[in-house]
């Protein structure tokens, strides 16, 4: 069972590296310097431009009643307003009103050039009680105002989702909490997978399956398609529900998620079977076959088959009637009937006098005519359609 313990501990370590590297944050905090002066300017400034949606905003412009600029402040920031104060937060507002080619805070900044923004998470101090005050008011975003001596300072606080931090260039350790130690678990798993535990290698002479077509290939294909489709909930929750977690079962996220993971478990079935050629070997001894298989081994006395003939491993003839139904209704399907129908996959199967038969495909091992040969040596009965199957190959 080495191999299967090989093969899917490192597909858990991956699907956890996975994780590590896209689990995003619900909710960040962006601050941004509030110039209420230009706020203040930029309200009764005349409208430049043409068209009929510039006219009418000039006409309310030139109708409105100037303001002071205290009574302007106080109607621009109504019912979005917080008043803070304490040193914690005076610190904040040095950082973000800074330059910022001088701010105190290079590693929160964003990258977007717009317009210079600061990220923070909700925990940090001394931000939990805005932001629960925040949630619980259902606002995502307000004027924070902090006194000081030349006079009031503002600064915008936004709560935001995942997705607009993502567009807005959130620093990715801001926004995503464990991508660094995303390393960890995806080294775990080349050393689960290329070293331990140690792969136990097949007696000299032992019929074996080709490593590339059998098993490393199936093995490549199985652990990077099944990474993908369990990435794509990490992708697709943000940007359909607005929420980082993929489970989320009030808006419905956890069906989506679950539809894909389920197409990452079909893929994940592939390294079942390219363990179980990885662990076969078949040892033809005088007297004796040395059969193992994943999880077991067990010596074939000659004496003890009954007959050998062919083992059928072709899709199940119900699978193949019902695909070529359902390529009736839709031609994309016709092309998976004929690839099914098409495959000759066969094995051997030894019935014995005493037990349950013992089978193993064959068709794609190496050097599986001298199975037949060790068999007619020792006596043992063979189907003409087995015995046909070599023919064949010897005719080629």
């Amino acid at each position: 069972m080495r191999e299967l313990y090989r093969r899917f501990g490192a597909l858990l370590l991956l699907f956890l590296a996975v994780t590590f590297f896209l689990a995003v944050r619900d909710d960040v905090i962006r601050l941004y310097a509030v110039d209420m002066a230009e706020e203040y300017r930029s309200a009764y400034l005349p409208v430049e431009g043409w068209g009929a949606s510039i006219a009418m905003r000039g006409v309310v412009r030139s109708s409105k009643r100037i303001s002071s600029v205290a009574a302007f402040i106080d109607a621009h920031t109504e019912g979005r307003l917080e008043v803070v104060e304490g040193k914690s937060w005076e610190e904040i507002f040095a950082g973000v009103l800074a330059p910022p080619e001088t701010s105190p805070l290079p590693d929160r900044r964003a990258s977007d050039t717009w317009r210079a923004s600061y990220y923070f998470l909700p925990k940090e101090d001394p931000f939990p009680d805005v932001f629960r005050e925040m949630k619980s008011a259902d606002q995502a975003f307000r004027f924070l105002k902090l006194s000081a001596p030349s006079g009031p300072r503002f600064i915008g606080m936004t709560v935001q989702g995942p997705e607009d931090a993502m567009s807005a260039g959130a620093p990715s350790w801001i926004l995503y909490p464990f991508r660094r130690f995303a390393a960890v678990p995806l080294l775990l798993a080349l050393f689960v997978y290329l070293i331990f535990p140690p792969r136990k290698k097949a007696p000299a002479g032992a019929l074996v399956y080709p490593k590339w077509s059998s098993w490393i290939l199936p093995d490549l294909m199985g652990l990077l398609f099944s990474c993908i489709f369990f990435a794509f909930p990490f992708f697709l929750a943000p940007a359909i529900f607005g929420s980082g977690n993929v489970l989320n079962i009030a808006d419905g996220g956890i069906i989506l998620t679950l539809v894909f993971w389920l197409m990452a478990a079909i893929f994940a079935s592939i390294l079942y079977w390219s363990a179980k050629y990885a662990s076969f070997s078949l040892e033809l001894l005088p007297g004796a076959m040395m059969l193992r298989t994943l999880g077991k081994e067990q010596r074939i006395p000659y004496i003890a088959i009954e007959s050998a003939g062919i083992a059928d491993y072709r899709p199940p003839k119900w699978l193949r009637t019902t695909l070529f139904i359902a390529s009736l209704g839709s031609w994309r399907m016709l092309g998976h009937a004929l690839l099914l129908s098409s495959r000759s996959d066969w094995g051997i199967e030894l019935r014995m006098k005493h037990g349950d038969p013992v089978k193993f495909l064959c068709s794609n091992l190496p050097g599986a005519e001298r199975i037949v040969e060790a068999l007619r040596r020792e006596g043992v009965n063979i189907s003409p359609e087995l015995e046909s199957v070599f023919s064949e190959r010897d005719d080629r």
